[in-house]
C-alpha cells in the first residue's frame, strides 16, 4: 500500500504536514511494502478555489 500526505517542504522524513492536502507544495508518499519514500512536487497547487485535483499530479506520478 502506499501512503500519500501533503507536506510543506521537501525534507522528506523530516518535512512537516501540510493543512491543505490540495493546496500542499509537496506530496510524501510511502509504500508499506517496500519501505520507500519518495517526494512529489505538487504542480497543481495554485489551483483556484474549488478546483482542488491533486490526484492529476499522484496519476502523473504512477500514484494510483
Amino acid at each position: 500500500m502506499r501512503i500519500c500526505i501533503p507536506v510543506e517542504n521537501n525534507e522528506w522524513l523530516r518535512s512537516k504536514i501540510y493543512d491543505h492536502f490540495g493546496g500542499a507544495p509537496f506530496f510524501l508518499i510511502y509504500d508499506t511494502n517496500t519501505k520507500a519514500v519518495e517526494n512529489i512536487s505538487n504542480s497543481n497547487q495554485g489551483h483556484i478555489h474549488g478546483a482542488c485535483n491533486p490526484l492529476t499530479v499522484l496519476n502523473s506520478n504512477h500514484f494510483i
